[in-house]
């Protein structure tokens, strides 16, 4: 009786074992999925239970998370490019408005203050 239910739990954790590995290949985006294992007698299992670290670190260092490059480029970098180009474009219209005369010392400190509260309103609604 005892012997049947260590080979059905055994039989559990091998299926387990290969649904972790095929969801592990999904993850990563891998091609190989582990093949079926086979319970080794209960001596050779308790002595791969005792290295669960080192497998686990060879298994880390196998799998390299390919890096997506679109995002990088699309989400991460563009934006910060164009927030510092329309920044730029911001100043030069102050500078040529204030140039040509289109913008007095008074409306400079008014236009100051109105983005700084501005800014601060967009600031606490984000935190």
């Amino acid at each position: 009786m005892e012997k049947e239910r260590i080979e059905e739990l055994e039989r559990k954790i091998s299926s387990l074992e290969e649904d972790v590995a095929r969801l592990k290949s999904l993850v990563y985006k891998t091609n190989s999925p582990r093949s079926k294992t086979v319970h080794a007698p209960p001596k050779q299992c308790e002595e791969t239970t005792k290295r669960p670290a080192q497998t686990a670190a060879k298994s880390s260092q196998a799998i390299e998370e390919p890096v997506d490059w679109e995002k990088v480029l699309f989400q991460t970098w563009l934006p910060r490019i164009f927030i510092f180009v329309f920044i730029i474009g911001v100043l030069w219209g102050f500078k040529a408005a204030s140039d040509y005369g289109l913008m007095d010392e008074k409306a400079k400190v008014v236009l100051g203050f109105v983005v700084s509260i501005g800014f601060a309103v967009t600031g606490r609604f984000q935190i």
